[in-house]
């Protein structure tokens, strides 16, 4: 063997141990939380977007970074909107979007991993992540806010990673919520801030003055925002296609006291107990066909293209597509449910909707 030869064989020895240390670093970290996977509670999965191109590989995921701990203790943190969140004991949880994971630890740090252009590796900003509460994720970039009430984000500048433009104003976020390429965050005064894509809800300059004393931001995957005011008005901004616009229905959005969102639309639950729904309508937001059947609704739930109602004697209502859990026959027998949940198919980041898990009444006997 030549002397050549044996150098190329040491520094594929040398290579090969280098990654077999970056796929344990990325085994322990996920291991992390599939060690209290039977605790966990999957927050808003079915806002996930699906996987576009090719999934995560953990074959090659590059080394996991860590961001400082400290020492404080975690307080909990808000479901995230278009984000498989997993929640686990001492208030961790993980966040991804289509191509990476970000996992806050006990201490209030990050550890990212998966496709560098997705937010996999969060180096840049690692000094900035500490005291996380909540990460929130578009389609190929995160944004974390800290306990401070400032926001960090990192990834695809295309798809939100870049809030420079708006960083001055990022000061006491209260809640995040994000659409497939922009983030919108709700500030501690109620008024809201967004970036991104000015076609997916990135722009809100139009409707910046209705802003305010905002309480809750729903999104869709499309790209449309919807913000329910204290008052019980609704704002909607970007793109009209995906709920975007409300303008069809603003006379009607008065008392609003619930909003949910499918992948393209939105419905609003009022203090009547009547439903009013915009966006796509093959994502439920034409609701006409059961309209009659849309009264004393207690509570909404949705999937990707689905939304169902609850109503007050324990009845339930769904629309949209048939084959998507959206066919009213298939529950008609039912008459004392008390809660309803969309029920989703996770294949790690892959989120396909199909049906709804509805949960009857139980009378106790003595």
């Amino acid at each position: 063997m030549t002397d050549d030869e044996r150098l190329g064989r040491k520094r594929s020895f040398s290579l090969l141990r280098c990654c077999s240390r970056a796929l344990k670093r990325v085994k322990d970290a996920t291991s992390a939380f599939l060690s209290a996977r039977a605790s966990v509670s999957i927050a808003n999965a079915r806002q996930t977007p699906e996987v576009i191109g090719d999934p995560v590989d953990l074959a090659s995921v590059p080394n996991a970074r860590q961001t400082p701990e400290t020492t404080n203790d975690p307080p909990s943190a808000t479901n995230a909107r278009q984000t498989l969140e997993v929640r686990q004991p001492h208030g961790t949880f993980l966040a991804a979007n289509k191509g990476a994971f970000a996992w806050r630890n006990p201490a209030g740090g990050v550890i990212t991993w998966g496709l560098r252009s997705y937010g996999g590796d969060s180096s840049a900003v690692r000094y900035c992540l500490k005291d996380v509460q909540q990460i929130q994720a578009s389609d190929r970039a995160f944004a974390a806010i800290l306990a401070d009430g400032n926001v960090v984000t990192w990834g695809d500048p295309e798809y939100g990673a870049d809030s420079r433009e708006v960083q001055d104003r990022l000061r006491g976020v209260q809640q995040i919520q994000a659409t497939s390429c922009s983030f919108a965050a709700i500030l501690q005064d109620g008024s809201v801030v967004t970036w991104g894509s000015p076609d997916h809800g990135g722009d809100s300059d139009q409707v910046r003055g209705r802003l305010k004393n905002v309480v809750k931001i729903q999104a869709t995957v499309g790209g449309g925002f919807a913000a329910l005011r204290a008052d019980g008005l609704v704002v909607a901004w970007g793109n009209p296609d995906a709920g975007g616009s409300c303008k069809k229905v603003q006379g009607l959005l008065k008392g609003v006291k619930q909003i949910q969102a499918t992948e393209n639309a939105f419905a609003a639950l009022l203090s009547d107990g009547r439903v009013v729904t915009w966006g796509d309508r093959n994502f439920g937001g034409d609701s006409r066909s059961v309209q009659p059947q849309l009264k004393d609704v207690q509570h909404l739930q949705a999937t990707t293209y689905t939304f169902a109602a609850l109503l007050r004697d324990g009845s339930v209502v769904p629309w949209s597509d048939e084959n998507l859990g959206g066919d009213h026959r298939s529950v008609r027998h039912l008459k004392t449910v008390c809660q309803i949940q969309a029920k989703t198919k996770d294949e790690m980041v892959t989120i396909t909707t199909v049906s709804f898990l509805l949960l009857p009444s139980l009378t106790l006997l003595p």
